[in-house]
């Protein structure tokens, strides 16, 4: 009746004629409809006869058109020749019709129960032509005893039963002799690298009983710490029981390349993680419809892939192949599954007894992530790539393709010809192509220009205008350099030409490189050998320039093997942003905007300019629309505060803000007793046109605002270690405190909302 029902072609009257002819017959499920085939219709279905099942349904008695509207139906269902489109899998339980007909293993006899100690058996009749769908039997012979039951028939008797016609066979269901645990399922599963990591409460059975009573929280997420390991990302997935406490985890760490690793795929393999052990745990197990679990994600794309499973992805999506089988995973689930979001890293704004269970789920999923990849990383452990049933796999030169099949393709082929190209003009062997920064290359060419990029490629190919090709050209030009008038001018020459004009020229570029390299913090010693090896100007080995033992000798041995041109031209060898990753981590370095810096505020450049122009705007303020204890803050040393740190800046940014909110919430009636979380509409501020508070409050949205009463102290206690990032997604406090969202309901609830604007 489900499928009936499901195709909206019927009204509800003749659903009821329906399911009065079904009781009748006897029908409880499609396997019921069906041959041994288990694709025909069985022409009985199709008759006024009455039930052969073994189960037992109400009496009715329908009527010719209840029988009309049901043949109707059926053909609705499978097609006008009564045969379904796929055929129909093994039995998986009992039939309810009651098995009468069977035939022997070898297809020699076929057998009629007539009693439980007597049968009547048929042979085959070896003159008559068989087809695909038919077998002819003879001889009827009464006989006692018991005949072999493990081959199902369906058959179609002659007019006087002498004659059986077979159209179709199949095995009985015989129920397994063992029924498996969970841990025996997850022991069975294939590609046990998955599950060695598996920890649970228990037996893990209580994993299925929790979901049958939607009782089960689940959460997961992802790590990846590109200055640990750039090609290796993590994740971990933690199911707990609501009503027990019993909680089981599972953690992968993935090793693949410096493109595919990222946190985005940590995240998808959690999802992965999590649809595989609620698959697992389900496995032979009743699902209930009223089974709904729900699975909790701090990612907002693994939650979008989650709840449209059915969605095609774009030609260039990354992580595609993750993904792709997220997505068939949450497909082919014989439950409803819905994903939500929660913020991640709760922990650090709000207490755990403040945290709903799946934002602790959520810490406790992060913290596992992060241990896992760091014990990874330290002994060499991880997860084979290839899961357990995947469609599609890509491989290329070994290696598993994650996102654009094209453009890994065409990078590829671009590879394969882009080292037979160099090697064949003599520029960089083949069996160092490799070891060419190339990453680097496409990225500085990406970020540039598309004039640029044409320009400089010009230059490295030669194509330019040296005086050896406007010879060539035009025949005019003097072939011979201009300034030290050597024949030819080749494109080469520009850069060994010692002329002291030149020369000077050089130098200058070598000069603003240093610079540049200073300027990124990096190694003293390493802008020093850089800069004595372009000055020598091919003429100088950098492995010359340094010891042995040096830290700098392999990346020196590989320069020299790469030779000067590729190393003017921006074929630098991998070796360097080894080199300086190292040289980062060794001298505590972090990174922030594209830019290698000092940080012992946490701030970047970026960050650090927007607290001094909002500390800036804040030195502006009348001290007369500050309260009275708070008018000390404009009373400071300004020149001291300006030289002082990013975190004494921030402290007094902060105060500044909370006075002026404050000031603002002074006016309402018992604002200074009141603890709670009620809500209250903010008098107009009594201002004239070109003071200070008229700017300021032409820049605040228009409009009714609603102010949330609270004490304020506790608030920006909470809150200040967000105001960097609050001010970089241009939410000052004229945003914040007057909140344009009403009934937020909870002081939790604006933490989560203020959360929702800085990530």
């Amino acid at each position: 009746m489900d499928l009936i029902c499901a195709t909206d072609l019927f009204s509800q009257s003749a659903w009821r004629s329906i399911n009065r002819v079904r009781k009748y017959k006897g029908l409880h499920s499609l396997a019921d409809l069906v041959l041994c085939d288990g694709r025909t219709v069985d022409p009985w279905v199709l008759t006024t006869e009455g039930s052969d099942s073994s189960r037992v349904f109400s009496v009715e008695k329908p009527t010719r058109s209840d029988f009309t509207t049901f043949q109707r139906a059926i053909t609705f269902l499978t097609s006008p020749t009564h045969r379904l489109p796929t055929a129909l899998g093994a039995y998986v339980n009992k039939p309810n019709r009651r098995d009468i007909w069977f035939i022997s293993e070898n297809r020699k006899h076929l057998f009629r129960n007539t009693s439980p100690s007597s049968y009547v058996q048929y042979t085959r009749d070896e003159t008559a032509r068989s087809t695909r769908f038919s077998m002819t039997f003879l001889n009827p012979i009464e006989m006692q005893g018991q005949h072999s039951m493990k081959t199902r028939a369906s058959v179609q008797c002659g007019v006087d039963d002498s004659v059986i016609w077979v159209h179709s066979v199949a095995d009985t269901y015989s129920p397994p002799l063992h029924r498996r645990s969970f841990l025996e399922r997850v022991r069975a599963e294939p590609n046990q690298t998955l599950w060695r990591t598996f920890v649970t409460d228990g037996n893990g059975s209580w994993i299925y009983e929790s979901l049958l009573s939607n009782n089960l929280v689940m959460m997961s997420d992802g790590a990846y710490e590109p200055l640990l390991a750039e090609d290796v990302c993590s994740c971990a997935a933690v199911v707990m029981c609501l009503r027990t406490g019993n909680k089981a985890s599972l953690t992968w760490v993935e090793q693949s390349d410096r493109v595919s690793a990222d946190n985005y795929r940590a995240e998808i393999l959690g999802g992965i993680a999590l649809q595989m052990l609620v698959k697992v745990a389900c496995e032979g197990k009743y699902v209930s419809p009223s089974m709904a679990p729900r699975f909790g994600c701090d990612n907002k794309g693994v939650v979008h892939h989650g709840n449209h499973p059915w969605r095609p992805l774009p030609a260039n999506q990354g992580q595609a192949d993750v993904i792709r089988y997220y997505q068939s995973l949450v497909h082919n689930c014989p439950m409803k599954c819905k994903m939500y979001h929660v913020h991640g890293h709760m922990d650090r704004y709000l207490s755990r007894a403040e945290m709903t269970p799946a934002e602790i789920l959520n810490c406790d999923c992060d913290a596992l992530a992060g241990d896992a990849l760091r014990w990874a990383v330290a002994n060499d452990c991880y997860i084979n790539r290839f899961l357990p049933g995947e469609d599609i796999v890509v491989s290329v030169n070994g290696c598993k393709v994650t996102g654009s099949y094209e453009r890994v393709i065409t990078r590829h082929w671009g590879e394969k010809v882009g080292r037979a190209h160099y090697h064949a003009k003599d520029i960089i062997p083949q069996e160092l192509f490799g070891e060419v920064y190339w990453d680097g290359v496409e990225k500085v060419l990406s970020s540039c220009p598309e004039m640029f990029s044409c320009w400089a490629t010009k230059q490295v190919s030669g194509f330019f205008g040296n005086n050896h090709l406007m010879n060539h050209i035009d025949g005019h030009t003097v072939d011979a350099c201009p300034n030290c008038g050597c024949h030819p001018e080749r494109p080469q020459h520009i850069i060994f030409c010692r002329d002291p004009a030149r020369s000077a020229v050089f130098n200058s570029s070598v000069d603003r490189l240093v610079e540049w390299l200073a300027s990124q913090r990096t190694d003293a010693s390493l802008t020093l050998l850089l800069s004595e090896y372009l000055r020598g100007r091919g003429d100088v080995l950098m492995s010359s320039l340094c010891t042995p033992r040096s830290q700098y000798y392999d990346f020196a041995e590989m320069v020299d093997s790469l030779g000067f041109r590729n190393i003017l031209e921006g074929r630098i060898p991998r070796l360097f942003y080894d080199v300086r990753l190292a040289d980062i981590k060794r001298r505590h370095l972090s990174k922030h905007a594209g830019h290698w810096c000092n940080s012992p505020d946490g701030l970047s450049p970026r960050q650090t300019t927007a607290l001094v122009r909002r500390c800036e705007d804040l030195l502006w303020t009348d001290p007369s629309t500050l309260l009275d204890e708070y008018r000390y803050l404009l009373e400071l040393d300004f020149d001291d505060l300006g030289d002082g740190t990013s975190a004494s800046r921030q402290m007094w940014m902060s105060e500044m803000e909370a006075a002026a909110a404050a000031e603002r919430t002074a006016g309402l009636d018992g604002a200074d007793d009141f603890v709670g979380e009620s809500y209250s509409v903010a008098p107009a501020p009594l201002d004239t046109e070109g003071s200070i508070r008229f700017r300021r409050r032409c820049h605040r949205r228009s409009g009714c605002i609603e102010y949330i009463s609270y004490s304020i102290s506790q608030f920006m206690e909470e809150v200040n270690p967000l105001w960097p990032r609050l001010l970089l997604c241009g939410c000052g406090k004229e945003r914040l405190l007057p909140v344009a969202v009403l009934k937020l309901g909870s002081y939790n609830e604006l933490l989560r909302w203020i959360l929702d604007i800085v990530y």
